[in-house]
């Protein structure tokens, strides 16, 4: 059997399976069990597979085929262009997260143009990233935006193991502490980012397994109605936040009036809704004056 054929064999029983990536996921994990770029494999697709990558590539296929993510069987997933380390122990990183960076670079440019005007020199950016995860957001935002200052929290410790690895990993700066949100971070930022856990508890049966079964409990569930941490996020951030600062937190699709409510209530003005690239709700900013 070729690489070419073993890749489609893989490739079918992903189908059968009901997996809507098969194409994808089974060159991704060909791709990784031997260990090279697809161009690699485009010139040796005719070569004969040898018995061991035809029983190792079996077994990733079944374990992708039983719906364990792909990125759990590869150990690495891609954000922002950057690859991290993932496992169990952390919410594998969305594309649609990437509007929350994205948004809060446009941010922090603006508050560097604001500081740098008032002082007439340029001024560091203070950043947090609640609930860091993989550190996923923090990496990116400090790679990609070098005049800050980035600390990143998270309450599990084999996250922040984790996220500091990925700082490490692709040469990035931050400061990591095991915090439950602010609890253990007395310190003011002007800019605070956060993907929370906002699913309610109606809509975990409709999750997919890889999520359902796969992704950290504790970084999925947002209370009964979604809406736990933004409650307190929202509540606890102005004590967090230097003048003029903005707090900028990724919603569920349905959740942009009750965010946006909260962050009123609060004090928060200029609030914004942006959306995703479906058109779908997907991040909501708001400024302490």
């Amino acid at each position: 059997m070729t690489l070419l054929a073993l890749k489609k064999r893989g490739e079918q029983v992903l189908l059968e399976n009901g997996i809507e990536e098969a194409a994808h996921d089974a060159q991704a994990l060909l791709l990784h069990l031997l260990g090279m770029p697809f161009q690699d494999f485009l010139l040796h697709a005719d070569r004969e597979a040898e018995k061991g990558v035809i029983s190792s590539y079996r077994d990733l296929i079944g374990k992708r085929a039983a719906r364990i993510p792909l990125q759990h069987i590869t150990g690495t997933a891609y954000f922002y262009g950057y690859e991290f380390e993932v496992s169990p122990d952390v919410l594998i990183p969305r594309f649609d997260t990437e509007i929350l960076v994205q948004a809060a670079l446009r941010e922090a440019e603006e508050l560097t143009e604001k500081k740098t005007a008032a002082s007439r020199s340029s001024q560091e950016i203070r950043v947090l990233d609640l609930c860091t995860g993989s550190g996923c957001i923090a990496v990116s935002f400090s790679l990609e935006c070098r005049n800050t200052r980035v600390t990143a929290s998270d309450i599990s410790e084999a996250a922040i193991k984790i996220a500091k690895k990925n700082a490490e990993r692709n040469g990035a700066e931050a400061d990591f502490r095991k915090s439950d949100l602010f609890t253990d971070i007395p310190d003011s930022f002007d800019l605070i980012i956060c993907n929370p856990p906002y699913i309610a508890e109606d809509e975990f049966p409709a999750l997919s397994p890889e999520v359902r079964e796969h992704d950290p409990f504790t970084a999925l569930y947002g209370g009964k109605d979604g809406l736990l941490f933004y409650r307190r996020i929202i509540r606890e951030a102005p004590e967090h936040l230097l003048p003029g600062g903005s707090l900028m937190l990724e919603i569920g699709s349905s959740q942009a009036e009750a965010v946006s409510g909260l962050m009123k209530e609060w004090g928060f003005d200029g609030i914004v809704v942006l959306r995703d690239l479906s058109g779908l709700p997907r991040v909501v900013t708001g400024r302490i004056s």
